[in-house]
């Protein structure tokens, strides 16, 4: 179904972005502040677990916290170029 869909096409956006993460540094304090407040972001997550959109065993706190990084790394590259 559509979740299944979106949760697939996620995955493949992570692993995708994961490579930005590893060659890009990662900016402790503003990460730590993205996960302190990513509250809204855990309870999508969680709910898109529920709709089985990541496989089985999906770890959401790894998923978040690579989501919070690639955040953090998208406004290092858009600081650099501006």
């Amino acid at each position: 179904g559509l979740g299944s869909r979106i949760g697939t096409k996620l995955e493949l956006n992570l692993v995708e972005t994961e490579q930005l993460t590893n060659n890009t540094t990662l900016f402790a304090p503003i990460f730590q502040s993205e996960r302190e407040s990513g509250d809204r972001n855990f309870a999508i997550g969680y709910y898109l677990k529920e709709k089985k959109c990541f496989p089985e065993g999906t770890d959401m706190t790894s998923i978040l916290d690579l989501y919070f990084q690639v955040s953090i790394c998208i406004w290092q590259q858009l600081l650099q170029t501006h």
